[in-house]
């Protein structure tokens, strides 16, 4: 984002952001956070209220269902996690390792709809695909693949953690002109 815009575009987009995508990505997490068992929350892990495919989820069938029992093989383990970072950590080596074509982007997914029904969010931003892409677009990078809320400019500051990347994710090809 070329500096001569900055603050007033980045305020900007954050407003556009608060109106037209938070409420639904809340809307989401609420969904997944009222579901009745860990069980149910990980067999509709894919599938958004309408019963249609999340986007990032459109990987093929087979890969979906050996996501889900992988998934419902580790639930004890699950359920044992205290963070969403060791959520975060336990999906991404136990299924995005053993199921072929499942990425960064669904390991976080899961952990985010998974942390939503157990009580935790991400305490920092997972820079993952377009949350990368946005936070290069910011001049913010860093190898261990999060940022702390503090480090980004102070209009993003307000939002949580989880909509910081959503945001980064939705808006990434505007900050980058």
């Amino acid at each position: 984002m070329e500096e001569h815009n900055g603050s007033k575009q980045l305020l900007q987009l954050v407003e556009k952001y608060r109106s037209n995508h938070l409420g639904r990505k809340q809307n989401e997490l609420n969904r997944f956070q009222n579901m009745t068992s860990l069980e149910q929350v990980i067999e509709e892990i894919f599938i958004d209220k309408r019963g249609n495919q999340y986007d990032h989820q459109r990987q093929g069938e087979a890969t979906r269902e050996r996501a889900i029992a992988t998934l419902l093989s580790i639930s004890d383990d699950i359920q044992r996690c205290q963070s969403f970072d060791e959520l975060f950590n336990l999906i991404q080596i136990q299924v995005q390792e053993r199921v072929e074509n499942v990425g960064e982007m669904f390991t976080y997914d899961a952990a985010l709809r998974i942390g939503a029904f157990l009580g935790f969010l991400p305490e920092t931003v997972y820079l993952i695909r377009g949350a990368r892409k946005g936070a290069t677009a910011l001049g913010l990078t860093n190898s261990l693949g999060f940022l702390r809320v503090e480090n980004f400019p102070y209009e993003l500051q307000s939002l949580q953690p989880h909509e910081i990347h959503h945001f980064l994710c939705v808006f990434f090809k505007k900050l980058s002109m």
